[in-house]
C-alpha cells in the first residue's frame, strides 16, 4: 500500500538500493560467548527467540475492553528496546518519531487519539482528537491503534528511507512487547489523512506512516479477564 504517490517509492528505493554497500559475510565461526557478555535479549518473561517464532498476524480481536496497565506495559517495554538497539538512539535523533495513540477499547481511559507518551496513571491530560470513524475499515477493530508518525515534511534523499525503516523498527518493537506480555498485533503501512491531520497540529512536519493494532485475539480465553 502507498505511502507516497505512486512510482516514487520504487524510484526512491531503487536509489536506496545503489547507494548502499553489500552486507559483510559472518565469519566462519563464531568465538565463545565470554561470561562477562550479556545473554540473549528478552522482552516481558520470554527470550526473544520465543516471542520471535510464536509471532503471529492477526486481524480479528476480543470486542472486550483490555487493562490500561497491559497497554502501558507493552508501551514501555517498546519504548525501552527501540530505545536500546536503533542506532545513534543515544543522542538526539535526526528524524524522531511521532507515535500516538487510537485508545478504542482501554478499561477507564476515554475513547480517543492521544499523543505520547501516556504512561502516567492520568491519560486523559494527553488527549488531542477523536479517532477517525474509518480506521477499523482500513486497519483492525482492534482496542488499541498504534499510529507511527515522523517528518516526512523535512527528509530527502536517502534520509526518507531511514525515516521509514525507524518507523518500522518502532512498530516492531511494540509488536514484539505486546507478544510478550500476551497481546496480539498486525501491521498496515496506510497512512490515514486525519490522523496526520492531528500530527501536524502537534508539529507541521509529521506526517502518520505506520500503524500497529494491539489487542487480545478473537477466542482468547484470557479476554474475559476483568483485572
Amino acid at each position: 500500500m502507498p505511502l507516497i504517490p505512486e512510482g516514487e517509492l520504487q524510484k526512491r528505493m531503487n536509489a536506496l538500493v545503489r547507494t548502499r554497500s553489500p552486507l559483510t559475510p559472518a565469519p566462519p565461526a563464531a568465538r565463545p560467548r565470554s561470561s562477562a557478555e550479556p545473554r540473549r535479549p528478552r522482552t516481558g518473561d520470554r527470550s526473544l527467540e520465543e516471542v520471535l517464532q510464536r509471532r503471529r498476524s492477526v486481524r480479528e480481536f476480543c470486542p472486550e475492553p483490555i487493562p490500561w496497565n497491559a497497554v502501558s506495559d507493552v508501551l514501555r517495554q517498546a519504548e525501552r528496546a527501540f530505545a536500546g538497539t536503533w542506532p545513534g538512539t543515544n543522542g538526539p535523533p535526526l528524524h524522531p518519531l511521532m507515535p500516538m495513540l487510537g485508545l478504542r477499547r482501554v478499561r477507564g481511559v476515554r475513547y480517543g487519539l492521544y499523543r505520547m507518551p501516556v504512561l502516567e496513571n492520568a491519560p486523559a491530560s494527553r488527549h488531542v482528537a477523536e479517532i477517525p470513524s474509518e480506521v477499523t475499515h482500513n486497519y483492525a477493530d482492534a482496542p488499541v491503534l498504534v499510529f507511527i508518525g515522523g517528518p516526512v515534511a523535512a527528509v530527502t534523499g536517502s534520509s526518507y528511507g531511514e525515516l521509514l525503516t525507524r518507523a518500522a523498527a518502532y512498530g516492531h518493537s511494540v509488536w514484539l512487547a505486546a507478544r510478550s506480555s500476551g497481546l496480539e498485533c498486525s501491521v498496515f503501512a496506510l497512512p490515514n489523512f486525519r490522523v496526520t491531520e492531528a500530527m501536524r497540529h502537534q508539529d507541521a512536519v509529521m506526517r502518520h506512516v505506520f500503524t500497529v493494532a494491539v489487542g487480545r485475539p478473537m477466542g482468547d480465553p484470557s479476554s474475559t479477564d476483568t483485572s
